[in-house]
C-alpha cells in the first residue's frame, strides 16, 4: 500500500504543472454548422455595414492609390 501510493506521489510530482490544465467550463467557437447557426437580423446588418465600410474605405482611401499625389 505504501509503496503504490509512494509512487503515485513521485509520479505527480515528476509531471511539470504547466502541462496540467483545468477543464474549460466554456467554449467560444462553435462546433455547429453554418447552416444551423442563428443569426438575427441586426448581425447581418452590421456586417454587411462593415464590409461596405471596408469597401468605401478601401476605395477612397490615398493609402491604397496607385499613384501618390
Amino acid at each position: 500500500m505504501s509503496r503504490h501510493l509512494s509512487r503515485s506521489l513521485l509520479r505527480s510530482s515528476a509531471t511539470p504543472s504547466c502541462f496540467v490544465r483545468a477543464p474549460q467550463t466554456r467554449h467560444l467557437l462553435s462546433t455547429a454548422p453554418p447552416s444551423q447557426k442563428s443569426r438575427s437580423w441586426k448581425n447581418s446588418a452590421v456586417r454587411w455595414g462593415l464590409a461596405a465600410g471596408a469597401i468605401y474605405y478601401y476605395n477612397t482611401s490615398p493609402l491604397f492609390a496607385d499613384n501618390v499625389t
